[in-house]
């Protein structure tokens, strides 16, 4: 165990200057310095991933990627599933970052609701193993990772301020916002999972084709959850009146 610390100390300290080997024709990584080998390892860890899944990911693989020794890995991540809960993590935060910058301010309601979605599913396309990996099952014991755990609450917590941004706007009193931010993120998630997973049913994938459109709607539909309660209580006294007559 001593050995393998020293080589992945070694790794650590003389890493200036190593190029990230990749495997076939893939251009070789940037030059990383002492003290950040476990950026360079999450971001090749990254690119292999999207090229091969979680399955097939694995550290000695990603060591061979980065020409580092098969030990360095492990100074940085215990297991396979000690990288696989840090690459979630860092999907979580690169998730995030595209709620929290989706330039929406000062758009009518329907059109910042268009926007989020728009922009979480444009990150699950770009990234669908990633995507999987965040929500999925490969990464085992999640809440033992408090980096995992830190980067969903943030991932969350930035959605959830654009909603409150929102109700704040359009002065929506009747919506509780961290259950519009729940329903909204399902919303979301629904959207990205149905255009990043190919679905069987033809007709259902001629509807997921076209993507822009859906998402439209789904905005729509969801913006009419907004409408003030006193609105829902006409409707629901109507229905009342409706009932009562056939009585």
């Amino acid at each position: 165990m001593t050995s393998k610390r020293a080589t992945a100390d070694a790794d650590d300290q003389t890493a200036q200057g190593l190029s990230g080997k990749a495997s076939g024709s893939r251009k070789p990584k940037a030059a990383y310095h002492h003290g950040n080998l476990r950026p360079a390892l999450i971001e090749g860890a990254l690119e292999l991933l999207e090229e091969h899944g979680a399955a097939e990911l694995s550290l000695r693989l990603l060591a061979r990627q980065l020409g580092v020794s098969q030990a360095a890995p492990y100074h940085h991540f215990a297991d396979k599933n000690a990288l696989l809960a840090a690459l979630a993590a860092e999907g979580f935060r690169r998730a995030g970052a595209v709620l929290r910058t989706t330039p929406i301010k000062h758009h009518s309601l329907e059109r910042r609701v268009r926007g989020l979605s728009a922009g979480y599913v444009r990150f699950a396309r770009e990234t669908p193993n990633l995507f999987r990996l965040m929500y999925g099952t490969q990464v085992q014991r999640k809440e033992d990772y408090p980096e995992l755990v830190d980067a969903s609450t943030e991932a969350f917590e930035a959605l959830a301020a654009r909603v409150e941004e929102m109700i704040a706007d359009y002065d929506i009193r009747h919506v509780d916002a961290k259950e519009a931010t729940a329903t909204l993120l399902a919303l979301n998630h629904g959207l990205a999972n149905l255009i990043v997973d190919q679905r069987t049913s033809p007709v259902l994938a001629e509807v997921i084709g076209r993507d822009r459109r859906l998402i439209e709607q789904a905005a729509r539909l969801f913006v009419t959850g907004f409408r003030p309660i006193a609105d829902d209580q006409d409707e629901s006294a109507g229905a009342a009146r409706h009932a009562g007559e056939h009585c």
